[in-house]
């Protein structure tokens, strides 16, 4: 069962990771982030956001807490 959750880690990680460098769109659900449309999490660390808003950002950065956009 372990052996399952560290693969399923490690594909989402790799999926994830193609989105490095790109703008995509994100629904913001606070003021530190929202979810892309495939439902990856990105973090907003900077700015002053609004949820329930569709803000384009530049993933700089895949975490194993998901993406990180600015």
């Amino acid at each position: 069962k372990q052996r399952l959750l560290e693969l399923a880690d490690q594909i989402a990680f790799e999926q994830r990771g193609k989105y490095v460098g790109k703008k995509v769109e994100v629904l913001t659900e606070n003021r530190k982030g929202g979810h892309t449309d495939r439902f990856f999490d990105v973090s907003i660390p900077e700015g002053d956001i609004k949820p329930n808003e569709l803000v384009e950002v530049t993933i700089v950065e895949n975490s194993s807490k998901g993406l990180v956009g600015i």
